[in-house]
């Protein structure tokens, strides 16, 4: 290297600025006769003219100037708007394993946490009910998909992780909380967030719909029929679904009765109060087993009290008077304990499925996803079998989901 000073770029020995070598054809004498041999900038700005002379002298030429290299760069949308999507995907060929960048979509997150609630809400509403209204919406407009590709899950993962952050933000003592602190509440409960909330939009869905198919909703813009609906899990593993769902869920496909804590919530009629509530309470209650002992664990009970006065308080309304208090809140609650099953369920599939590296999974990110996909450091029972082919750059967001 000829030029070394901290204040430019470092030139080689064959290639220049396009500035430097060609927009001046009368450059200034050398005030030392041509006799500069010191370019570092340390003791006094670089001679130019010495520089160049020498860069010459040395071998560069016109013609391997950078700027006229023909690297070519894939092009995608997302390169040319200059807007990349939340959660890239890509692969590494050597290792034949994906990897699955959800920087873009933790940043976003934060940004929706650091500005808080986007609509004030009327301040004679409960945190609950502040909650309730925060994210609802109508299933009534969603669209069947009739396949789940990689790109789905990318934008069910976007709906789920924004929507649980826009949710969390309308707990007033939530945003008193360290953004640290909240975001590390994020990226554990999201997928519970998820999971439970969308079971109570495919009650809601399947109610309109009059029929008993098993149609599941999966954003305020999607649901699938899951008997017709096709999946392209290429991207996820090399083995066939069928095996996949074997190994998950057994020959019962029925994840721990969730189609009967659906009949249920179909049966209970719930309001979004109710929804909201049963899905605070499994969140919180994940949240603090998962914290255990620690400060976190403190705020999430702290949390769970309030909203369960602010249910006491809906409950005792003249509105609501003739319904069965107690009986409603037994079902929500067995509802969520099925939920609880069903996530411990998952995350000892997922123990065995990385103890035998049945999740070819890689992250730049490990702690998001805790306990789930997540290729431990040290395996205790032998190599690794590659089976599963994704990794997460922020492993903590998708702990106990699939």
């Amino acid at each position: 290297m000829i030029c070394v000073d901290g204040h430019a770029f470092l030139y080689s020995l064959f290639i220049e600025p396009k500035r430097a070598l060609l927009t001046k054809k009368f450059r200034k004498h050398c005030q030392y006769d041509g006799c500069c041999t010191d370019f570092s900038g340390e003791k006094s700005p670089p001679c130019k003219s010495c520089r160049m002379k020498k860069c010459i002298r040395m071998g560069m030429n016109s013609q391997s100037l950078q700027i006229q290299h023909n690297t070519k760069i894939a092009q995608s949308l997302e390169i040319v708007v200059g807007r990349p999507h939340s959660i890239i995907f890509t692969t590494n060929d050597y290792k034949k394993r994906n990897y699955v960048d959800v920087n873009n979509l933790v940043s976003q997150a934060y940004q929706i946490l650091k500005f808080g609630a986007p609509t004030p809400l009327n301040n004679k509403m409960s945190q609950l009910e502040k909650m309730a209204f925060g994210v609802t919406y109508s299933t009534k407009k969603c669209i069947k998909l009739d396949l789940i590709s990689k790109e789905s899950f990318s934008k069910i993962w976007e709906f789920d992780f924004f929507s649980a952050a826009r949710w969390l933000t309308h707990l007033d003592d939530f945003s008193t909380l360290p953004l640290t602190i909240q975001m590390q509440l994020l990226q554990a409960i999201w997928h519970v967030f998820g999971r439970l909330y969308k079971t109570g939009k495919t009650a809601d869905l399947r109610k309109h719909n009059g029929n008993k198919s098993k149609t599941m909703n999966l954003s305020d813009k999607y649901y699938v029929e899951m008997e017709k609906t096709k999946f392209d899990m290429s991207w996820l593993t090399h083995y066939p679904l069928e095996q996949i769902k074997l190994f998950l869920f057994g020959e019962n496909e029925d994840d721990c009765g969730s189609g009967k804590m659906i009949d249920t919530i179909i049966s209970l009629e719930l309001s979004e109060i109710e929804l909201t509530y049963m899905t605070a309470q499994l969140c919180f209650q994940y949240a603090m087993s998962r914290f255990s002992g620690t400060e976190m664990s403190n705020i999430c009970d702290r949390f769970q009290s309030i909203l369960d006065n602010d249910l006491h308080e809906y409950y005792m309304r003249s509105s609501n008077l003739n319904k069965n208090y107690a009986w409603r809140l037994s079902q929500m609650l067995k509802i969520n304990q099925n939920m609880q099953k069903s996530i411990r369920m998952h995350r000892e599939k997922a123990i065995i499925a990385r103890t035998f590296d049945i999740f070819i999974a890689d992250y730049s990110h490990p702690e998001m996803f805790k306990d789930f996909l997540q290729k431990p450091h040290k395996v205790e029972v032998g190599e690794d079998l590659d089976v599963w082919k994704v990794e997460f750059s922020h492993p903590a967001v998708f702990k106990d989901n699939l």
